[in-house]
């Protein structure tokens, strides 16, 4: 069994790879080489050379295509998807983050990567909400109407263990000691066995930071712009 996790950054990617590689004694293989996310000739001839019994993460956005190409290499598909207004958090999040690390602009072909120096209410990080996150709203729905097993986010960081028994049936079955013994071998503070690639993680963003951290006008905006597509993806944007 090969295993590819669509995930947004610091949504919990790593978490499940490392659930998902314990419960059925998978190689969990890092995701620095995945091909660029809209270059399916690339994709294609990666996905072929996958390990076998090995599970990994890209950021693919889902399309018909995608799914003829793991079918192909008979790779599973799986998806995590988390609120998006946290998401938006997290993109800046990231930027900053990246921008210190490098101390200087965050060379990123994504979009989220102009965020880099600004504040969270900026004019700037305002278009970016208004004329680019749309990109982001497209992958969650995208993934959401694919058909393949979906992930929350907010399950999995609050109950791993609810999250395998969900979607065993699509990878195989699981009894509750085995279930057990993943989670136990997957704390989401273990970053040696969450992530392969890396020796360390930036900090999590807790579900739900949108309600206290994003100001009002990006709120505001968020609502008007993304608030309807959050509902359709199953999650509440806090209008009254």
């Amino acid at each position: 069994m090969r295993v590819v996790i669509a995930a947004p950054r610091r949504s919990g990617g790593p978490l499940l790879r490392c659930l998902l590689s314990a419960a059925y004694h998978l190689a969990a293989v890092g995701s620095r080489d995945a091909p660029e996310r809209d270059d399916l000739a690339a994709i294609d001839a990666w996905m072929a050379d996958l390990p076998e019994q090995s599970v990994t993460i890209a950021g693919f956005p889902f399309s018909p295509e995608l799914k003829a190409i793991a079918r192909r290499h008979d790779v599973r598909l799986v998806a995590i998807l988390r609120h998006p207004f946290d998401l938006f958090l997290s993109n800046h999040d990231v930027a900053q983050q990246q921008a210190k690390r490098r101390k200087g602009p965050v060379e990123n072909a994504r979009s989220w990567g102009k965020l880099a120096g600004l504040a969270l209410d900026d004019p700037a990080t305002l278009a970016y909400a208004r004329d680019d996150f749309g990109e982001d709203i497209a992958w969650l729905e995208g993934w959401q109407e694919s058909g393949a097993p979906v992930v929350r986010y907010e399950l999995l960081d609050a109950d791993p263990a609810a999250v395998l028994t969900g979607i065993a049936p699509h990878f195989g079955p699981l009894d509750s000691a085995g279930i057990a013994r993943a989670v136990q071998l997957c704390p989401a503070e273990n970053v040696v066995v969450s992530r392969p690639d890396r020796g360390r993680r930036m900090p999590a963003l807790p579900a739900e930071a949108w309600r206290t951290q994003l100001p009002a006008p990006v709120l505001a905006l968020l609502r008007d712009r993304y608030g309807a597509a959050a509902a359709r993806l199953d999650y509440d944007a806090g209008q009254e």
